[in-house]
Parts: structure tokens; C-alpha cells; sequence
């Protein structure tokens, strides 16, 4: 056996995931409340989308039985509206990247307003 170390300059591992989707968890209001704007930041490179949707509930499972949750609708742009009442809102993230470069758009935060009813 030899006892020489592997030393690694460069490694690649592929295949690169072109797409990605990162789901929240869902958020409870704590009670019927009016949804009023989804905020966020991050960066989007060149060659780089990032499409935030969000869907809402009143219960704490969108696939649980019960009230049905809405859809996915899209969030157009940082501070939009998504108008709704519920107790439970859940995004998520739907990221794309094109070309050979592993480059990604990030978002580093999100933040829901919403109001008591």
C-alpha cells in the first residue's frame, strides 16, 4: 500500500443542476389574518432566474384533509402584494441557471407582512 497522500487541486462534479426548488416551511399566523406584501432580497446573476410564489391555507397541512389551500401564484417583484386571508402561508423559490458556469441566484431573506382581521 502506498502511504502518499492524494492531494486535489481542481475537482469537478457533475452533472451541474440546471433548476432547483427550495420550499418553506409553513408559517402560522396564529390566527386569521390579512396577508399583505412579500418582500425579499438576493442577488441574480447573468443567465439567472429566481421566481418566488407563495399559497396559503387554513390548515396546517396543504396536503392534509380540510380546507383546501390555494394554488401557487407568483410573486411579480420584492414588496408585492399577495392579498389573501388565512392562518398558514408557505413559499417557495424556483431557480434556473443557464450555460456551463455553476452560478445560482441567491435570496437571503424573505419577509411577509400581514395584519390582524
Amino acid at each position: 500500500v502506498n502511504a502518499t497522500p492524494l492531494v486535489v487541486d481542481w475537482l469537478r462534479v457533475a452533472p451541474f443542476g440546471a433548476s432547483g426548488t427550495y420550499q418553506s416551511t409553513v408559517f402560522d399566523a396564529g390566527a386569521m389574518v390579512g396577508w399583505d406584501t412579500l418582500a425579499f432580497t438576493g442577488t441574480l446573476p447573468a443567465g439567472t432566474t429566481r421566481t418566488i410564489q407563495v399559497r396559503s391555507g387554513d390548515t396546517p397541512s396543504p396536503t392534509g384533509p380540510g380546507t383546501p389551500w390555494t394554488g401557487w401564484t407568483t410573486v411579480v417583484t420584492s414588496g408585492a402584494t399577495i392579498t389573501r386571508s388565512s392562518r398558514y402561508l408557505q413559499y417557495q423559490i424556483l431557480m434556473t441557471s443557464t450555460g456551463s458556469r455553476f452560478t445560482s441566484s441567491t435570496t437571503d431573506s424573505v419577509q411577509m407582512g400581514f395584519h390582524v382581521l
